[in-house]
Order: C-alpha cells, then sequence, then structure tokens
C-alpha cells in the first residue's frame, strides 16, 4: 500500500542537500516547495517535487499547506495533581530555588485517584499532539513512595513509550532525617515495582535534592537492573561533577554550570524510515501564522516544559489524515 501526499506548500526535511547552498554549503534549514511525500510499507519512500512525483495507492492533497516531521520532547511530567502559584510568585520575587515547590505538587498527587492523574495526563498528552509535539518522554517523580511512583509510570505508560523513572526526584519528608534509607529504597524495591513500565531511569542532582555521589548510585542501579534501564542523565545545577558521564548516558537534560558530558548520539544517516512518534502535520502557512508552543507546566508542579522549559514552534493547523498509526510518522533513522 502506497500513499502520496502531494500540493505540499513546503515540505521540511532537514536534509543537507535541500538547505540553501545544498549539502557543501552552511548547514540551514533542509525543506522543498511545491513537493511532494510517498509512503509505502511504512516508509518514507520518496520526496521531490510535485511534478515529479510517482503514482501510489492513495493520493492526499495536503492543498498547499506545509508538511513537517512532529517535535520531540525530551522532558515532560504528566502525571501530577494540584498547582504552585505560591512558588512562582516567590521565585518571581527574587526568592531562590531549592526543590521545595515539589513537596506540594507530591502531597496533592498521593491524594488525587487513578481517574484525576489520568484525566490530567491525557489533556495534556492531547495537547501536546495539537501543537505538534508527536514523540515525548514523561517522567514520574509526585508519588516517591514504591506504590505512588508505580501508578505514575503505569498512567505515564498509557499516552508513550517513552517512560522515566523519576523516584529521585526528592527525598520525601517522611524520609527528612534518614535519606539513605530513601536512596536505597529507590535503588531496590521502587526500582523494581516501576520496571515493568519504565524505559528510563533519572534523578534530579540539585541543592534540595540528590548529590553527585547519590545520583551517581541511583544511575548505576538502573543500568543494572535485570530489565536493563537506560540512563536519561541528570539535572545536574550546581554540583562540581557530572554523574551523566560517569554513567554513559543517552541524554542528559537541564545542564548547566557544568561541562557536558561525551553523549551517545542517536543520530543515524537519513534513510527515511518511518518511525514511531514522528507524524506529518499538516499547517496552514497561508491562513495563520506560527505561535508557541504553551508550556503546559504552567508553574502547576509538572507539565511539558518539565522544570519550567518552554520551546516554540508552528502548531499543526490540524491532525493529518493519517492519524497516529505507523504509516504516517516520519523520521529520518
Amino acid at each position: 500500500m502506497s500513499t502520496l501526499i502531494t500540493n505540499i506548500g513546503e515540505l521540511v526535511t532537514n536534509a543537507p542537500e535541500h538547505a540553501p547552498g545544498g549539502a557543501s554549503g552552511p548547514v540551514g534549514f533542509g525543506a522543498l516547495s511545491d513537493a511532494a511525500l510517498v509512503i509505502e510499507d511504512g516508509y518514507v519512500a520518496w520526496c521531490g517535487p510535485a511534478a515529479r512525483a510517482p503514482a501510489a495507492d492513495e493520493v492526499i492533497n495536503a492543498g498547499g499547506r506545509a508538511v513537517l516531521p512532529g517535535f520531540v520532547d525530551s522532558h515532560t511530567h504528566l502525571v501530577f495533581a494540584g498547582e504552585r502559584s505560591a512558588e512562582f510568585a516567590a521565585r518571581m520575587a527574587g526568592q531562590r530555588y531549592q526543590a521545595g515547590g515539589i513537596f506540594t505538587t507530591v502531597a496533592a498527587t498521593r491524594q488525587a485517584s487513578d481517574a484525576q492523574l489520568r484525566a490530567v495526563v491525557r489533556r495534556l498528552a492531547a495537547e501536546m499532539l495539537r501543537q505538534g509535539t508527536t514523540t515525548f518522554e514523561c517522567k514520574s517523580g509526585y508519588g516517591l513512595t514504591a506504590a505512588h511512583e508505580l501508578r505514575c509510570v503505569r498512567l505515564a505508560a498509557e499516552v508513550t513509550d517513552e517512560v522515566t523513572y523519576l523516584g529521585a526526584h526528592v527525598v520525601p519528608r517522611e524520609f527528612a532525617d534518614d535519606a539513605d534509607a530513601y536512596l536505597a529504597l529507590v535503588c531496590g524495591e521502587m526500582l523494581a515495582a516501576c520496571a515493568p513500565y519504565a524505559k528510563w531511569v533519572d534523578v534530579f542532582c540539585e541543592r534540595g535534592a540528590f548529590d553527585a555521589d547519590q545520583a551517581r548510585k541511583i544511575l548505576a542501579a538502573g543500568r543494572a537492573a535485570p530489565e536493563r534501564r537506560g540512563c536519561v542523565g541528570a539535572c545536574l545545577l550546581r554540583h562540581g561533577c557530572h554523574p551523566a558521564a560517569w554513567c554513559g548516558v543517552l541524554h542528559a537534560p537541564a545542564l548547566s554550570g557544568c561541562p557536558a558530558p561525551a553523549q551517545r548520539r542517536g543520530h543515524r544517516r537519513a534513510g527515511h524510515r518511518l518511525q514511531s512518534g514522528f507524524v506529518l502535520h499538516f499547517l496552514d502557512v497561508a491562513g495563520r501564522g506560527p505561535r508557541g508552543a504553551r508550556d503546559a507546566d504552567d508553574n502547576r508542579g509538572g507539565g511539558v516544559g518539565g522544570h519550567g522549559g518552554r520551546r516554540t514552534g508552528a502548531p499543526a493547523d490540524r491532525r493529518g489524515p493519517l492519524g497516529r498509526g505507523r504509516a504516517s510518522r516520519f523520521a529520518a533513522s
């Protein structure tokens, strides 16, 4: 089965040869105008000028819209309850952040029902899809008991395959006098409980949370688990060494004030394979301009931006007719 998407006003490929100046010129935005795209048996089989498009079993007229790969968000917190407007006001007044607001969200999340949390997760996931984010990682971290963290990763797994276990978000108040006991819980019973649902392990390495030595132990426990969890990395802001680099992680988000680790790169040469998580979006560039993708965090203890990050991008005017099936996803693998 083959599908031809034609009459594309602008097709974003990100291929160097489609950038201004070509493959030999400066790296730039790779795109084709008046383009077409052929999908065949789950792969992008061809792309180029619409006038030279081959025949296909099905034809979709893009109506002059732009077609682009979906955005990828590698750091989200969707499983939470409550809000943290007081923390936001304090930070705007100049008070330093020391992870204290996380406790507010932990308390609210523990009290919320599965149905309440599921509604939040699905609402935010749907919002990301509407804004053009089609692949996203989702962390736990607002339960901080084995049972509550298990609930968080289980609910996250209902909306994404990229689930991260973040039992090491902060040391909960009930372990305030025995951080070592909580560290043992994170590396033992809690990790084992969450492993069936979580692909990744993360740790918040920050003043008021976990130090670099603790972060190393947690990431090492994840790598040593029978299920062989991958390490996302550590959010390391003020400590002098890099547990993410020590563990050889795939991705280390939110790093500042320290040298970047030698990260493993997942980039491969473009084979135009359709990968899970990239949905072709149609953007009516003539009818509306791009607007910033709203951070679903809203300073309420979780959301698309994780710890308040914001990203802008052109939202999809509508979901493409290809939907979320495998044949609708486009990436260079």
